[in-house]
């Protein structure tokens, strides 16, 4: 598989039609302040990737790994994103108002100011991630979510 990088994704983007990266290897890949509204990334590898600033809003990341990826400021409202892994990202100011998180995993994730506002939020894990609980009350907390602690609701 290819690895994918900022200036194919620029080229595809420009494209008559939208493109899809299911299952694509865009690991470590600038994709900063670009807007990816709608893309579909399900099982893409996005480790370590800079998607800054980017717009994701109803994009969809079924079980993307999105590993030490940097999401700072980015907009995924309404994503779908069903087992993503985001263990270990920066996701400091990104909007995940009405995502759907069920069981993405956030060990060790930084969340610091991201807004959580009405997001799905079921055998999610925040295990050791920065969050704090009152960015988890306006979520749908529901059965089986790991809090930073481990305790489980």
């Amino acid at each position: 598989m290819k690895q994918l990088r900022r200036s194919d994704v620029v080229e595809m983007l420009e494209g008559r039609y939208k493109p899809d990266f299911a299952g694509q290897n865009l690991a470590n890949a600038d994709l900063s302040n670009l807007n990816l509204e709608g893309i579909n990334f399900e099982r893409a590898i996005l480790a370590g990737a800079d998607l800054s600033g980017a717009n994701l809003r109803q994009s969809r990341f079924p079980f993307a790994n999105l590993q030490d990826a940097r999401l700072d400021s980015a907009n995924l409202s309404y994503a779908f994103c069903p087992r993503a892994d985001f263990s270990f990202a920066s996701l400091r100011g990104a909007d995940f108002t009405r995502a759907d998180l069920n069981a993405a995993n956030f060990q060790d994730a930084d969340l610091t100011d991201a807004k959580l506002h009405d997001a799905e939020l079921m055998q999610t894990d925040f295990r050791g991630a920065i969050v704090s609980l009152i960015q988890l009350e306006s979520a749908q907390l529901l059965p089986g979510t790991i809090m930073q602690d481990g305790t489980k609701i």
